[in-house]
């Protein structure tokens, strides 16, 4: 009796002959075995922060420090705002939260605090930090270029210098502020369109049925506006860059400011009401 011939054998036999032709090194082979490898299900990370039945936190995006444009001064007084006039004691930061290493041709010169080291030791010193006050944060793009290029997770570097910092992974990360209440921060990519709907608006058409938060919190963006589409409440966080030569070349706008969010809800029957207030500050 024949025996059959494993087609997935001969196969790998098969890859394997042509990739011992290429002279890769070890590392190089690994990185094209795990480029072969099937992508793990993507998951963000859910956080339950509160369970009563009403909610209170402030919410900004994209401070860029290290960068020189960015806005210390409008971050200070925004945050004693929320802090002494609406009560806020948990802040939820959008990413970005530091420039990043340079990646595009004149970056280096729109920078006053150069590397990873520098960046996390300008946040670890100036950053607001008030009593009992904690703020969560995202990474985005712009610390992921560090991580891609050099290896280091900024937000861990952070969270390790403050303990009133606290890193909830990159780009994305859920969070319960009330009961059956979901916040989802989210760091997205691109560029910004001429309707400042449009984003959050495709955003939101891409999440599936059951998937979607209560309350979308989108940086990156560097523009405010709040809409409420399929259910969600939509905020874009707004940031405390100014305008850099960047933006001003491609004529777009630096919306300065962070929001004061609050409102009450139903474990059932979801938001009963939901307050934005914004804080904006000008050059």
């Amino acid at each position: 009796m024949t025996k059959k011939k494993n087609p997935t054998k001969s196969l790998e036999e098969k890859l394997l002959k042509q990739l011992k032709g290429q002279n890769l090194t070890d590392a190089e082979l690994k990185r094209v075995i795990k480029g072969m490898r099937e992508p793990r299900k993507h998951r963000i990370k859910q956080y339950t922060h509160n369970e009563t039945d009403e909610f209170l936190f402030g919410l900004l995006g994209d401070s860029h420090f290290g960068a020189k444009s960015t806005n210390k001064a409008a971050l200070n007084d925004y945050y004693k705002k929320a802090y002494n006039d609406h009560g806020v004691r948990e802040f939820y930061h959008a990413g970005d939260i530091v420039d990043g290493i340079p990646v595009h041709r004149g970056m280096i010169f729109e920078q006053y605090a150069l590397g990873v080291d520098a960046q996390v030791e300008d946040v670890a010193k100036d950053y607001p930090s008030l009593e009992d006050a904690v703020t969560y944060f995202i990474t985005g793009n712009h610390g992921l270029w560090a991580q891609k290029n050099v290896g280091v997770d900024v937000g861990n570097l952070i969270e390790n210098k403050r303990d009133d910092l606290i890193y909830l992974g990159p780009e994305e990360a859920d969070i319960q502020v009330a009961k059956a209440i979901t916040l989802r921060l989210i760091h997205p990519g691109g560029g910004s369109s001429y309707a400042l709907s449009y984003k959050p608006q495709k955003i939101i058409e891409a999440y599936s049925g059951g998937t979607k938060p209560n309350i979308l919190g989108i940086g990156h963006f560097h523009k405010m506006i709040q809409m409420y589409y399929r259910n969600v409440h939509a905020f874009m966080t707004g940031t405390f860059e100014n305008q850099t030569p960047f933006m001003r070349s491609k004529g777009l706008a630096a919306h300065v400011g962070g929001w004061v969010i609050k409102g009450r809800s139903h474990p059932k029957k979801g938001i009963l009401e939901i307050q934005g207030l914004f804080i904006p500050y000008y050059d």
